[in-house]
């Protein structure tokens, strides 16, 4: 899925305002548009022409293919809490959240083992405004997250959800259109190469899809 085209994002990012917003591994296939309010965790991978809007967070171990856009303030990746145990509270399971003073030094924490993290955002997928995606989740290529609503569970290719928790609206096109886009996976291909394809027109974008891309794989 990724190429040789991704850096790590913290030898990109060398100023101040960034190096204090970025976490390690970071691997970004350029370009890709990431304002400097967007917070990534560790180990996320984010695929080129997607675009993130203002203050959206993703956690670590997220992956994140291409041509993917997100509304402001979304979460993607939100990990669960132990809540079978006494405390739900970070501060018993997970030192990396908590700074303690020096007479704390000794205090134990018990591993929380069972914690998903990180989801799959496939390619050419809408995020709404204030959406969040629980860890674990896998978002099909070409859905649609609808704003102000809780992905819990995994969605299809060119589904539309909506709602708490998030539910199937509707889907994009029918069987035959997203069986076809499916096989096609026009984001694969550069920029470049989709120069003249009639985006607005779903038939006859299919069409010169086909065309271009379907019948030289089997010309080779």
């Amino acid at each position: 899925m990724f190429k040789k085209t991704y850096r790590k994002f913290k030898r990109i990012a060398s100023t101040n305002k960034y190096r204090n917003l970025f976490r390690s591994n970071i691997a970004i296939e350029e370009p890709a548009t990431i304002p400097v309010s967007v917070k990534l965790n560790s180990n996320i991978q984010i695929g080129r022409h997607s675009w993130f809007n203002a203050n959206t967070v993703v956690y670590g171990e997220t992956k994140i293919g291409r041509f993917v856009t997100t509304g402001r303030n979304c979460e993607i990746g939100v990990v669960n809490h132990p809540i079978e145990r006494i405390s739900a509270s970070s501060i018993f399971y997970n030192k990396n959240y908590h700074v303690l003073p020096e007479q704390y030094k000794s205090f134990s924490q018990i591993e929380f083992k069972n914690q998903i993290h990180g989801c799959k955002i496939g390619n050419d997928v809408w995020i709404g405004t204030m959406s969040i995606i629980k860890a674990g989740v896998i978002i099909g290529d070409g859905a649609v997250v609808a704003a102000h609503c809780m992905v819990t569970k995994d969605v299809p290719p060119y589904a539309i959800v909506g709602g708490i928790p998030a539910k199937i609206i509707r889907y994009r096109f029918d069987k035959n259109i997203i069986s076809r886009l499916l096989k096609i996976k026009w984001w694969e291909y550069d920029l470049m190469e989709l120069d003249g394809i009639e985006f607005d027109n779903i038939e006859k974008a299919l069409v010169q899809l086909e065309e271009r891309f379907c019948n030289e794989k089997k010309s080779k």
